[in-house]
C-alpha cells in the first residue's frame, strides 16, 4: 500500500514531534551531566519501519540509524535509503 501525500505529512508531524521532544529531553541530560550537547548522538531504531518513515527522519535531520531498515524493501527504494 502507498502513502499518500496526507498520510506522508502526518507520520512526518509525528516524527517531528516526538525527535523535539526526545531532543529536549537529550539536551537536559547532558546538562544535568555536565556534557556537551555535541558528545551525545541520537540513534533511531529503523528496524521494522518503512521506508518512508526512516526518509521522513531523515529529511528532519535524523543521521545515524540502528537495525536493518526497511524489512522488505529492496531495490529503488532501498538505494534510496543509502544514498
Amino acid at each position: 500500500m502507498k502513502n499518500t501525500a496526507t498520510e506522508q505529512d502526518a507520520v512526518t508531524a509525528v516524527l517531528k514531534e516526538n525527535l523535539d521532544r526526545i531532543e529536549t529531553q537529550i539536551a537536559a541530560a547532558c546538562r544535568e551531566a555536565g556534557r556537551p550537547r555535541g558528545e551525545v548522538a541520537l540513534m533511531a531504531v529503523s528496524k521494522m519501519h518503512p521506508a518512508s518513515a526512516i526518509i521522513a527522519a531523515e529529511a528532519l535531520g535524523v543521521r545515524l540509524f540502528g537495525g536493518e531498515p526497511g524489512a522488505g524493501v529492496s531495490g529503488e527504494k532501498r538505494s534510496a535509503l543509502y544514498a
